[in-house]
């Protein structure tokens, strides 16, 4: 045995060791090397040989995500292929000619009477004429089917508001008389589905809009005004802002305990990079500092100095 550092005696557990030996029938001559363990023991590395069993183990999973990612994906594109589709026979049934006669003569009494008129004439042809009764009932039924599809998300709500959301809405605000006062007494569950569809999208539109006219209202009060009060106006916005901030972050203030002590605001050339700073003091000494910036200065820092 020997020492890759002399033969002077040994000089710390962390020295190689290497073990020089003969063995078998031919004489072959191998050379052991050990490195130190954790615990100072001199541990074989000569034989490293490759685990083939942990390395075909480690491939195999990698092959198994890659398959589980490329199903996903096959999944998705599956699953958007078939909306497409879905949407794409409600258009060619929307257009057949058939159905564009109904489409006209369901209009045609509304304009005549609104809903009123078009309750009275479907109750009437209900008895008197049953296959004209039938066919104007195959836009309520279209109208369902739709819902149907998407209440088991043959189709998404979006791709259905997007092309059909405020025809939707004007036939159920139209036919709904009918629905109530004729067919539902009979049968309460019948055209639920359109019910909550031309609800669902009708809520949307409102929620929407007013996130729009608020939009357009600040953008019109912001382009409009003069300056020096645009000034004003944003100073005043950030100060509000800045104390709803406050006292969402420390709870234990209250509106009367905060007074505005500076405050700043920079106008870039673009709206939504405005930035401003205001300064608070409170109640107790201390001062809270908020830094706001982005469109409509949502995003924020906030900090608090306690008195000293």
């Amino acid at each position: 045995m020997s020492r890759n550092r002399g033969l002077s005696g040994p000089t710390s557990v962390y020295d190689d060791l290497r073990v020089s030996c003969t063995s078998g029938s031919r004489g072959e001559h191998s050379t052991l090397i050990f490195v130190p363990s954790a615990k100072g023991y001199p541990v074989d590395v000569s034989s490293a040989d490759p685990n083939w069993a942990e390395a075909l183990t480690g491939i195999a999973t990698l092959l198994l995500v890659f398959g589980a990612v490329a199903a996903l994906l096959q999944i998705g594109l599956t699953r958007r292929a078939g909306h497409a589709e879905a949407l794409t026979g409600a258009a060619i049934r929307w257009n057949e000619p058939e159905f564009q006669a109904a489409r006209a003569e369901f209009r045609k009494h509304i304009d005549a009477g609104g809903p009123e008129k078009l309750r009275d004439e479907m109750a009437r042809r209900r008895s008197a004429d049953p296959l004209s009764y039938y066919q104007l009932l195959t836009i309520l039924d279209y109208f369902e089917d739709v819902a149907i599809l998407l209440k088991h998300r043959a189709v998404r709500f979006r791709m259905v508001n997007d092309s059909l959301g405020g025809t939707v809405c004007w036939y159920w605000n139209n036919c709904h008389l009918f629905v109530h006062e004729v067919l539902r007494p009979n049968n309460p569950t019948q055209y639920q589905h359109f019910e909550r569809l031309g609800r669902k999208i009708e809520e949307k539109g409102k929620s929407l809009g007013k996130r729009t006219a608020t939009k357009l209202t600040r953008l019109s009060l912001l382009v409009t005004t003069p300056k020096a009060e645009k000034h004003q106006l944003i100073l005043l916005f950030a100060a509000k802002r800045a104390n709803v901030i406050t006292l969402e972050t420390y709870p234990e203030l209250t509106p009367s305990d905060l007074v505005v002590v500076s405050h700043s605001v920079s106008e870039p050339a673009i709206i939504k990079d405005t930035s401003a700073m205001v300064v608070l003091r409170v109640s107790d000494g201390s001062t809270v500092s908020v830094h706001m910036w982005d469109s409509g200065l949502r995003r924020y820092t906030i900090s608090r100095v306690l008195a000293a």
